[in-house]
């Protein structure tokens, strides 16, 4: 009994990764886990800033009390947000080291704005100009929280 052995006539290259190809690392699992969670969570930021623009927007027509404890739910909701998904936020940002300070310093500012906000509602006598500016004043604040 004799083997016969058949050499094959050429090499699949299918099989074989190129040189250039080689060196080039896909992402990991993780890294693409992360940016698809920061992906998400912008887009929830976005949803909830048209919220809060919404309800801005009616405040300063109506100047009602409803409408000024929807907008405060609104901020809220949106704090909440920062808060739950900030040291992602933060990890993939790579922010600086005393971000976390920057951060308190942002949210007191934010919440001396709802006060003057709330005043500014209560004495029933205040232009929607002035509203819309303290509106604007609050939003920005809260871009910078996570910009």
């Amino acid at each position: 009994m004799s083997l016969k052995i058949e050499h094959a006539h050429g090499i699949n290259q299918d099989r074989f990764i190129s040189v250039k190809e080689r060196g080039k690392e896909s992402p990991s699992f993780q890294q693409v886990f992360q940016e698809t969670q920061v992906d998400l969570t912008q887009e929830r930021l976005q949803t909830l800033l048209k919220t809060l623009d919404r309800n801005g927007n009616r405040l300063s027509t109506s100047q009602s009390v409803n409408d000024l404890l929807a907008y405060k739910h609104s901020v809220q909701e949106f704090l909440k947000e920062v808060a739950q998904n900030g040291y992602s936020l933060k990890e993939y940002r790579q922010l600086q080291s005393n971000g976390r300070e920057k951060r308190l310093k942002i949210i007191k500012q934010i919440d001396e704005q709802l006060i003057k906000l709330s005043e500014q509602v209560m004495e029933k006598q205040t232009s929607s100009i002035h509203l819309l500016k303290t509106i604007g004043e609050i939003k920005g604040l809260l871009v910078n929280l996570y910009t």
